[in-house]
């Protein structure tokens, strides 16, 4: 093989190599990043209901979500969610709940609520949820966003987790405010009362905070993300697709361009035997 052709093809490697490992790198930052709401403390208003309690430790930031429990009929009585009885909620149907991160965050960049939507035994999923963070418990809350979280009434008994995803924002405290389904119409235009509204894991993840706690385990339920609906403030959802469609592209191209030179390299050394 000529050394010129020897040349081409060990850069063409040695690119193709440092592409590959961008692509690495550009897949991983994708990601979410790490949970730091595992374990932290956080108030409720109003309280849940007493059929349904919070436990010890708290269920909203012990890591874990509800699964489908064999023994009975569905989800709801797995034990992992904490429960809300729309007549005890106000006109707004509004749960808030407060958490302290433990310490402020510089580089908060994604949220998550897990909810139930069970309308076999009346629980329904919650219309929308809010995220707001700040400096102090009682201080100005930044809006992030909201989700539409609202499934269909007479759907299938599922759990879910809907994630929004953000520019780094900075703050200790995170409020979610989590709208509750109070009534609804049904399919005979009958309104009809919600019942209730079960949550079982809220989630705040930092791009490269260590988490206090495990991971959760999100294993059996519907992820619902990158479908965020903008709400006060300027600041947008992120998957990162666009940064791995980019390096795709690039890793393809470059693969192309050095599977040409193979050929051109292979089909010169069949000339050259010939002469």
């Amino acid at each position: 093989m000529p050394t010129y052709v020897k040349v081409c093809a060990l850069i063409l490697l040695a690119v193709l190599v440092a592409l590959t490992a961008a692509l690495i790198t550009v897949l991983a930052d994708s990601q979410t990043g790490s949970i730091v709401s595992n374990g932290a403390d956080y108030s409720l208003l109003p309280g849940p209901s007493a059929a349904y309690p919070d436990g010890d430790p708290k269920l909203l930031t012990d890591g874990a979500h509800g699964q489908l429990n064999t023994g009975a009929s569905g989800y709801y009585s797995g034990g992992a969610y904490v429960g809300f009885n729309s007549s005890a909620l106000d006109q707004s149907g509004e749960i808030t709940v407060i958490i302290d991160l433990g310490k402020r965050y510089e580089d908060l960049c994604a949220f998550s609520l897990g909810y139930l939507n069970e309308v076999s035994v009346g629980v329904f999923a919650p219309e929308s949820v809010s995220f707001s963070v700040a400096d102090s418990r009682n201080g100005d809350y930044e809006q992030i966003g909201v989700l539409n979280t609202k499934q269909d009434v007479a759907g299938a008994s599922e759990t879910y987790v809907s994630t929004l995803s953000c520019d780094p924002v900075a703050g200790r405290y995170v409020k979610v405010s989590v709208k509750a389904l109070v009534s609804y119409t049904d399919a005979e235009g009958v309104i009809r009362n919600a019942g209730w509204t079960f949550l079982d894991e809220i989630s705040v993840y930092s791009a490269s905070g260590e988490a206090p706690g495990g991971a959760a385990d999100v294993s059996g339920t519907s992820e619902e993300s990158g479908t965020a609906e903008q709400s006060g403030g300027n600041r947008s959802p992120k998957t990162g697709d666009e940064s791995v469609s980019y390096a795709v592209l690039a890793l393809a191209a470059v693969s192309a361009l050095a599977m040409g030179v193979a050929l051109f390299a292979k089909r010169r050394r069949g000339i050259d035997s010939i002469e």
